[in-house]
């Protein structure tokens, strides 16, 4: 990875667990270059997460659309859990006390730096930017 620039496309990335993004953001993380990231409302999740994550580094930013917000409660590990009268079934979080920083993003989600228009291409849009 020795460009000066990287873009990196989470546009509908669903999340998933630390351990898929984990390895990605410990080679991110060393990364000298500029890093664009694409996100939308498609978004969410550990992908979010993740997305946070990087932009404390210095040389992250952000373009498209706000992400959808649904980065609190994950569940990955946890069971169902059945009410004793069978009517309800209970998902508990599994993601113990971590949800508590993401809790300003529920709902709301990330917003981009830079807004991009849907109708656009974006990898484009985003060369044009760096190329700036």
């Amino acid at each position: 990875m020795n460009s000066k620039n990287l873009i990196v496309d989470l546009r509908n990335n669903t999340g998933g667990g630390d351990k898929s993004s984990k390895q990605f953001y410990q080679l991110l993380k060393r990364y000298k270059g500029s890093i664009y990231l694409l996100l939308n409302y498609g978004t969410v999740s550990n992908a979010e997460q993740f997305i946070l994550k990087l932009m404390k580094k210095n040389n992250v930013t952000l373009l498209g659309e706000r992400t959808r917000g649904m980065i609190t409660y994950g569940r990955n590990y946890s069971r169902d859990k059945i009410s004793p009268s069978k009517m309800y079934r209970i998902h508990f979080s599994d993601m113990k006390d971590q949800w508590k920083q993401y809790l300003p993003y529920e709902v709301f989600g990330i917003s981009p730096d830079i807004p991009l228009e849907s109708d656009s291409d974006w990898i484009e849009k985003t060369i044009e930017i760096i190329r700036k």
